[in-house]
């Protein structure tokens, strides 16, 4: 198997939606410009061999999850408990366990990466800061890597094995 990981930077213009009135009271949606904004994106391409393929399905390795993360990070769920909060305006019990019901159920979703998704050629993640993606790059060469491998070695090694064990004590 050969892997493939690189870093790209993309630059963009960034824009925010703002909801505004009309002079009549209408609605509008306006696109407010923040200016350029980089982004950097992780690309991973895998080439296994036709036997690792075929080991990855027979044994549907694809369907294996080797990353779980949070859904939300912690700005984005502290936005969203903003939002809520405003959106239904005045405090009482009922909203109260409303808001928080909701936000316990934003904190308990994940996101998972199976391992199928790698071979998605480029694999990409996008990260804001350079950081962060050299940080996943150096994850993804160090462990994730290093663990598809061991499960299709694994697995490679099963049709060698016997159902059957002999020991002698």
């Amino acid at each position: 198997m050969e892997a493939s990981i690189e870093i790209k930077e993309h630059e963009f213009d960034d824009v925010r939606f703002e909801t505004r009135r009309t002079f009549f009271g209408g609605v509008k949606t306006v696109q407010v410009p923040l200016g350029k904004k980089k982004t950097y994106i992780v690309e991973l391409t895998i080439n296994p061999t036709e036997e690792e393929r075929a080991i990855i399905l027979k044994y549907k390795l694809d369907e294996l999850a080797l990353e779980t993360r949070p859904k939300f990070s912690p700005e984005q769920l502290e936005e969203m408990e903003a939002q809520q909060r405003a959106m239904f305006g005045h405090h009482s019990d009922t909203i109260e366990t409303i808001v928080s019901g909701a936000m316990a159920d934003f904190r308990a979703m994940k996101e998972q990466t199976l391992l199928g998704q790698y071979f998605d050629n480029p694999y990409a993640k996008s990260f804001d800061i350079r950081q962060d993606a050299h940080t996943y790059a150096d994850e993804l060469e160090k462990d994730i890597l290093p663990r598809i491998k061991n499960q299709i070695d694994y697995y490679r090694l099963e049709s060698i094995r016997q159902d059957k064990r002999t020991i002698s004590l």
